[in-house]
């Protein structure tokens, strides 16, 4: 499902599979800046976070595989840690609970041959610990 994330998602989510992936969280092509229209969903994953003030996260970046493989994971990387920083900055979430993991291409949900699977690879998801 790529619709907004919610509180209920999150839990559920955890709960059952132990991770949550999240589609509206933004970027532009190729940057690691969250995009302003992504904060509605990172106060919902706050809200989930200050609910579970003693589970830690992993916040795991994804991306599809159109350009190099290094690219990908950097950009991975460095988009998870710029939804870290902003959980902890903006949101005020205890950096302890969170941990930044990019892993590029490596973990496809869809085919990348269409536009809509590269879609569905594109997505940040939160991981319990």
């Amino acid at each position: 499902d790529m619709g907004m994330v919610t509180t209920d998602i999150l839990a559920d989510g955890i709960a059952m599979h132990g991770r949550v992936a999240v589609y509206d969280i933004f970027f532009d092509t190729g940057q690691s800046c969250v995009k302003e229209a992504s904060m509605e969903a990172l106060g919902i994953i706050a809200d989930f976070m200050n609910q579970h003030p003693s589970s830690g996260y992993m916040v795991v970046g994804h991306t599809n595989n159109v350009g190099g493989y290094d690219m990908n994971l950097r950009l991975s990387e460095d988009r998870a840690r710029a939804v870290v920083e902003i959980l902890i900055n903006r949101f005020g979430i205890d950096e302890g609970q969170l941990r930044p993991v990019g892993v590029g291409p490596v973990s496809a949900l869809s085919a990348n041959t269409s536009e809509a699977g590269r879609a569905k690879n594109r997505r940040v998801e939160i991981v319990a610990e």
